[in-house]
C-alpha cells in the first residue's frame, strides 16, 4: 500500500480473512489492531473497521501510538451487536484510516494482535479468542509528498534542422511529466529557456 502523509481520503491499510470452523459459526465482538514490533503507530488517525464491505466500528482518538511495548493492546474495535461469521464461511476484515500530516517517510505494517479477536460460538456460546499469533497485514509505504519526473520525449518528432523564418507551430522540444504512485500532482508553471548562442527570432 502506497500512501502520502496528510491525504484526505481513507486508505485500506490491511485486510484479513476470518474463517470459522465447520462445527459452528462465530459471533465477533472485538478486534484489536496494533503495529509490528519496533514501529510506532502515531502516524495513523481516523481508523475504521470494515467487515464484508460495511463499516462496523471506528476509533475516535486523534491518533494512535501502539509500540513494541504495548503491541498486545493496540487499538480495540468494539463491534456493536457483534458480527456473525457462519460455520465454514470466511469474512473479509479491513482496517482503513489516514496518515497524519508531517509523518516521516518509511514503511509500517499493521498487525492483528495475538488473542486480539474475541467472540462467542454461534451455538455453544463459548468464548473464542484468536489468533494464536499476530497476523501481519500489508506493508504500508508512507511518502512525505508526491513526486514529478521530467524527461525528454523521444517519440515526438522535434525539428532539429534549419527552420525557415516565419514558420509556425514548430516543435523545438518535447518532454514527459511522470507522477509517482502516491498522489496526483498539479502542475502550475513550466519554464523553458534557450541554452544556445542565438536567441534572435524565437517567439
Amino acid at each position: 500500500v502506497n500512501v502520502v502523509a496528510g491525504q484526505s481520503n481513507q486508505t485500506t491499510f490491511g485486510t484479513w480473512n476470518f474463517t470459522s470452523g465447520a462445527g459452528e459459526g462465530v459471533n465477533l465482538t472485538t478486534i484489536t489492531v496494533g503495529t509490528t514490533a519496533g514501529v510506532t503507530g502515531n502516524v495513523f488517525k481516523d481508523f475504521e473497521l470494515w467487515i464484508d464491505g460495511a463499516k462496523k466500528s471506528q476509533d475516535t482518538s486523534t491518533t494512535i501510538s501502539p509500540t513494541a511495548a504495548n503491541l498486545t493492546t493496540g487499538v480495540a474495535f468494539n463491534i456493536t451487536g457483534g458480527y456473525t461469521v457462519p460455520a465454514a464461511q470466511t469474512a473479509l476484515v479491513e482496517v482503513k484510516g489516514k496518515i497524519v500530516t508531517g509523518a516521516a517517510a518509511g514503511a509500517v505494517t499493521l498487525t492483528m494482535t495475538a488473542s486480539g479477536v474475541t467472540g462467542t460460538g454461534g451455538t455453544s456460546q463459548s468464548s473464542i479468542t484468536a489468533p494464536t499469533a499476530a497476523v501481519n497485514g500489508q506493508v504500508i509505504t508512507v511518502s512525505a509528498s508526491g513526486t514529478l519526473t521530467v524527461s525528454r520525449d523521444s517519440v515526438t518528432a522535434v525539428k532539429a534542422s534549419q527552420i525557415v523564418a516565419g514558420s509556425t507551430n514548430v516543435v523545438f522540444g518535447a518532454y514527459k511529466l511522470q507522477t509517482g504512485n502516491v498522489e496526483d500532482v498539479k502542475v502550475k508553471k513550466v519554464t523553458v529557456r534557450n541554452i544556445g548562442s542565438n536567441t534572435d527570432g524565437i517567439a
